[in-house]
């Protein structure tokens, strides 16, 4: 359509024109057209004859990227580039959080003698546990405080002796879970959608297929990590970080300090990688609530193991196919049941509904297990 645009404004024939550049060339008289224009032409064309484009794959054509197609490629190509866990700040210390190993747990008793001897160490600080619901609140524990990521994670966590209560969760594990999902979409549900009646059409015998597919819970796993730096001063808050989604960290920060959200400022630097992990930023609120606990900037750092055992995992499910074919192969019938508990359940408070009906029971996932 570009072409054959280009070619009447030009008044010569299509077949000698050809594109670079962002123009429509026509070579024998070095005559061009830009791109823009030739699809302005072109789109008026469509209208006029109440048509569609229609795209011509042929042999041979060149296909080039032009220009930088990254805004920030040179700096990253060249190191120069600043993701979250470049950040410093000027007074700036490290923490790093041993969180409770099951979600709502507490310090039943801590021991930080070992960590608090480590060079580079300088204090411990205990975070209160959150209170439902849960959200993207901090989940709490003991942060690590030193000169370095060195000190605080490879060193001086590995030294605290902290006893836990578990809490309400503690019995959690993924494999009841998993099972409980299989027995229940083998039974009938809820539907959803229903076109025929299947019962029927499977009483008619026939070639069955039978199938159970589970998914379980999966952990985005960042390339980078979660980081976020925080300081508070003046009953505002300053967050440097990698996350997707600025306006939720501040709504979190400002919840978590109590202030109202237009003190709270989010400078967002390079992702490194978010796949939906770093649109929730609980290490923000880390952060910010160390900062002021503190009084000086905090760089919070959390390791690849925090980052799996702590993640907010994408939903389980279980499904299960039920089909029959005729004697052709052709399917007669299929039965399609799922369950699982919707992902934006998880941050509604305890007891909502989901916002649409589903076939199966609504399970209610307790938030990071």
């Amino acid at each position: 359509m570009l072409v054959s645009a280009a070619a009447t404004q030009m008044n010569v024939p299509a077949a000698e024109l050809t594109t670079a550049n962002h123009e429509v060339v026509h070579a024998k008289s070095g005559k061009k057209l830009g791109i823009r224009h030739a699809r302005r032409l072109g789109g008026e064309a469509a209208r006029a004859q109440g048509c569609r484009s229609e795209v011509q794959a042929e042999d041979g054509v060149e296909i080039r990227r032009q220009g930088t197609q990254i805004y920030d490629l040179n700096n990253i190509a060249t190191g120069k580039a600043e993701f979250g866990l470049d950040v410093y700040r000027e007074g700036m210390v490290f923490a790093s959080v041993e969180h409770p190993p099951v979600v709502g747990g507490t310090v039943k008793s801590l021991d930080d003698k070992g960590a608090l001897a480590v060079k580079g160490v300088s204090q411990t600080v205990t975070l209160d546990a959150p209170k439902p619901p849960l959200l993207f609140q901090t989940l709490g524990g003991v942060a690590v405080i030193g000169n370095s990521s060195w000190a605080v994670v490879v060193q001086g966590r590995k030294k605290l002796n902290v006893q836990w209560n578990d809490g309400p969760h503690a019995s959690f594990t993924s494999e009841p879970f998993k099972a409980a999902m299989i027995e229940r979409v083998k039974q009938p549900a809820k539907a959803c959608r229903n076109l025929g009646n299947v019962d029927a059409e499977f009483g008619k015998g026939g070639k069955v297929f039978e199938s159970v597919y589970y998914t379980p819970m999966a952990a985005h796993a960042s390339m980078e990590p979660p980081a976020a730096v925080a300081e508070f001063k003046n009953g505002k808050a300053e967050i440097w970080l990698s996350d997707a989604e600025p306006a939720g960290v501040q709504d979190t920060v400002s919840a978590a300090l109590g202030i109202d959200k237009k003190n709270v400022v989010c400078h967002v630097t390079l992702l490194g990688g978010g796949f939906g992990r770093k649109s929730k930023p609980d290490y923000a609120a880390e952060a910010a609530i160390l900062a002021r606990k503190l009084g000086k900037p905090v760089k919070v750092v959390w390791t690849r193991e925090d980052d799996i055992h702590h993640d907010f995992y994408h939903a389980a499910a279980a499904v299960y196919h039920k089909a029959v074919v005729d004697s052709k192969g052709k399917p007669t019938a299929w039965l399609h049941r799922s369950v699982f508990q919707p992902i934006g359940f998880d941050f509604r408070r305890a007891g909502s509904a989901p916002v649409r009906a589903r076939p199966g029971p609504q399970r209610r996932r307790v938030r990071r297990p």
